[in-house]
């Protein structure tokens, strides 16, 4: 069964401290006759009261690594609108009494920029912008043999090359902002003259393919782990599409594809069809990515701090310090506060629109304390 997308609303949030339960487990009350639909709301509104601070009224548990948006802070913006869109996908077999829902999580929410705050997006100041991320869940549902049944596991699924994306955010972000500028920050709208980059087609690309969790048919879709149930029926669920996605803005941006050879571990091809092979490594991995771009592009310097890259950049991670990049999301716009610079970000794996840098950053500090940051800064 295949169910359609339910949604709840909450405006105008008016207070952001978030308390979350320590489990793991989401435990609420649904139909003895296992109804998705129901399912997928009181998760949404389990999901959307623990944003706001307090468990819903029937006392649900969400995973507290559901919360993707840590408002507390965020100060220097006002969040509202606030509503998470849960989407069953699919139903799988139970067994002792159990079922396995597959859901896409969206939390989606409004943020208007606070007095003394200026926000820029694809180039241009903005009043108010919309912000979303998405995961994936696989909520476990069990009966008890009376007229109820429960979810008893919210498990989400965790794509390789994004672990930190998924872990629980602080709320003493704040203070991890860099103050890089007493002025101001701008940037002239120019077009590189060396690749004819034009960095706005290239934020405009990123911005357009995460509104929602969808990728662009034209390119290659990386589908890298399987959903499997427990009588082996096997769900294929999209994931490794960070380094992808950033190549293929890049490329609408005008950086031009190199095939000098088919092979597609060549470190100076750069494409999505080294013939007939499909990517090449410097397509769809983060490390070979940025090594090729530092050296071939002319259009970016290179830079160690990511609370100073700029629109149009394009910002590394290193998860574990080992010397090999995991994973990479372009900039599209930035929050200038009392000197402060917090890039915007979008990227894939997991889906991410709009996404203030601490957010990511709070999480990489979090759960993996040794991340170190490339960057690949817009030289226009």
């Amino acid at each position: 069964m295949i169910a359609g997308t339910v949604k709840t609303l909450i405006c105008g949030i008016a207070t952001c401290g978030l308390l979350i339960s320590p489990t793991k487990m989401a435990s609420f009350t649904v139909q003895d006759s296992l109804d998705i639909n129901k399912v997928a709301e009181q998760y949404s509104s389990a999901l959307e009261s623990q944003y706001l601070g307090h468990r819903d009224s029937s006392g649900a548990v969400v995973d507290r690594r559901s919360i993707n948006y840590d408002l507390y802070s965020l100060r220097d913006v006002a969040p509202s609108n606030l509503n998470v869109e849960t989407v069953p996908l699919k139903e799988m077999q139970t067994q002792s009494g159990h079922a396995q829902v597959l859901v896409s999580v969206t939390t989606h929410v409004k943020f208007t920029p606070r007095t003394g705050t200026q926000v820029y997006l694809h180039g241009e100041q903005v009043k108010e912008f919309e912000s979303s991320a998405t995961d994936y869940h696989r909520l476990e549902v069990s009966s008890d043999n009376t007229s109820d049944s429960q979810i008893v596991d919210d498990t989400i699924i965790t794509p390789v090359e994004d672990s930190s994306d998924q872990q629980t955010l602080t709320k003493n972000t704040q203070t991890a902002l860099r103050n890089t500028s007493s002025k101001v920050p701008k940037i002239v709208y120019k077009v590189s003259v060396a690749t004819r980059y034009d960095y706005l087609k290239a934020i405009m690309y990123a911005e357009k393919w995460t509104q929602s969790d969808s990728m662009n048919p034209a390119f290659p879709i990386f589908m890298d782990f399987n959903i499997t149930d427990p009588f082996g029926n096997i769900t294929p669920t999209r994931g490794n599409n960070c380094t992808n996605f950033v190549s293929q803005a890049l490329y609408t941006g005008g950086v031009p594809v190199s095939e000098k050879t088919i092979n597609k571990s060549d470190p100076q091809n750069w494409t999505w069809k080294v013939g007939l092979l499909g990517p090449s490594y410097t397509w769809g991995g983060a490390q070979n990515n940025y090594e090729y771009m530092s050296s071939n592009a002319g259009i970016f310097s290179r830079e160690s701090n990511p609370w100073k890259a700029w629109e149009g950049s394009v910002i590394y991670a290193d998860w574990n310090n080992d010397g090999t990049l995991d994973h990479a999301m372009i900039v599209v716009g930035y929050m200038y506060a009392n000197g402060k610079v917090q890039p915007i970000i979008c990227q894939k794996s997991s889906n991410r629109h709009d996404y203030p840098f601490s957010q990511p950053y709070a999480n990489a500090t979090r759960n993996h304390p040794n991340t170190t940051w490339k960057v690949l800064q817009y030289q226009p």
